[in-house]
């Protein structure tokens, strides 16, 4: 099959790193693979920039932006380039078009993108289902209609300048009804709320996410330690956070309410991962509560993979998750999970970890305590998470789902 995979990033971000893998795996099947990116963030996998032009220039564009921020519309795309003005691909040659988690998208010229060849979405966050959040957590007005959003004003919708959370809604809606395509869940819970948002005309597919083990492995823990500079009698835990320090999905502050409630602090080393700036804070409060290593931004599975050997334990309360490529990671190089019972981590944790309740950070530190006295259990759960890795979540299975799908839809066709 001649493909192509269009992603915001080659490699930064879960969705990045998924397309990445998908790419890779199809290659080496050998279908003719283009991947297609807003921007190269230097992935391992060869990819071509998306170029285009808007649909203003000079000082219209700079009235229709103005305009177009002034409505609350900004996710609309209405100068994006992608995808009826790109320049430097001709989508009409493909046999398929995969989007993940698009670079700006006009969604007016969706309808057009489906014309071109057929067309297949996964389903990353719960963002396309939505009038602008990223994810809605107690509203359920994406499934009839967004209006008066209660997280218009703040984080990540801070930016607006009006509530369009409608207007935009419909647009979606209106766009999606004209459009062919398949959707794809990453995991059965966000298939089920696929079916019960505007997407529901159109068949929806759920297909796991995979991590690619060749690049996340058990690997000699004490080599890892000492790699990072961890001391043998500190329990390392190791946890992810968002760049932003006002977004609260990934549960910072329950990481350093449940610090704050283990015994012995100062055994325990803490490991924040994948933050970019606003990590002062976090790290000055946890700080007072134990040893916490500077907070790092790793940008190769190399070093994500080292520091998750290294760690005795990931911890991940999110308060939303459609999937967790944390976790997933985590597991594969035999690091065991406490994480939040919520979206579809569920799915990925099966009985190779612990699932807490939400928002319970005593629960949290309850039970990495209970596994720190016990590690006859805790060297259990790391067997069963790399073993549930290589049976579920492993390339080979992704990649077949993915190719039988896309059979399944050229033969529709």
């Amino acid at each position: 099959m001649k493909l192509a995979i269009v992603s915001a990033s080659d490699s930064k971000g879960g969705a990045a790193r998924i397309a990445e893998t998908l790419t890779k795996g199809l290659r080496a099947r050998g279908h003719s693979v283009d991947f297609l990116v807003g921007h190269n963030d230097g992935g391992t996998v060869p990819s071509r920039e998306l170029e285009g032009k808007s649909n203003a220039t000079g000082l219209l564009q700079g009235i229709a932006q103005k305009c177009i921020h002034r409505s609350g519309m900004n996710n609309s795309g209405f100068l994006a380039s992608f995808p009826r003005r790109v320049t430097n691909v001709n989508f009409s040659e493909y046999d398929l078009l995969h989007i993940h988690d698009p670079p700006a998208l006009d969604l007016v010229s969706l309808p057009w993108l489906s014309r071109q060849c057929p067309l297949v979405w996964t389903i990353h966050s719960m963002a396309p289902l939505t009038g602008n959040c990223i994810y809605p957590f107690e509203c359920e007005k994406w499934k009839a209609g967004c209006g008066h959003c209660p997280q218009f004003g703040n984080w990540p919708l801070d930016w607006l300048h009006r509530d369009a959370s409608s207007w935009m809604l419909r647009l979606k809606k209106w766009s999606y009804n004209k459009t062919r395509l398949t959707a794809v869940g990453v995991s059965n819970w966000i298939s089920d709320r696929i079916r019960e948002s505007i997407f529901s005309s159109h068949p929806v597919a759920t297909i796991q996410n995979a991590v690619d083990t060749q690049a996340f492995f058990q690997s000699e823990r004490k080599s890892a330690r000492k790699a990072i500079g961890l001391r043998d009698d500190q329990f390392a835990i190791a946890f992810a956070t968002s760049s932003n320090p006002n977004d609260s999905r990934k549960g910072m502050d329950i990481v350093v309410e449940a610090a704050a409630l283990l015994r012995d602090k100062q055994s325990y080393a803490f490991m924040p991962m994948a933050i970019g700036s606003g990590t002062s804070q976090l790290q000055s409060r946890l700080s007072e509560l134990s040893q916490v290593r500077t907070p790092q931004h790793l940008d190769t599975p190399e070093q994500l993979s080292t520091y998750y050997s290294a760690a005795d334990l990931v911890w991940h309360p999110s308060r939303a998750d459609t999937s967790s490529m944390v976790s997933l990671e985590a597991m594969a190089c035999g690091t065991p999970v406490i994480a939040a019972a919520v979206g579809g981590v569920p799915e990925v944790i099966g009985d190779a970890g612990i699932l807490i309740p939400p928002e319970d950070a005593a629960k949290l530190a309850a039970e990495t305590e209970a596994l720190r006295a016990n590690p006859q259990l805790l060297e259990q759960l790391a067997q069963r998470a790399a073993q549930r890795v290589v049976q579920h979540f492993n390339v080979e299975r992704f990649v077949d789902d993915h190719e039988s799908l896309y059979a399944t839809i050229l033969r529709s066709k």
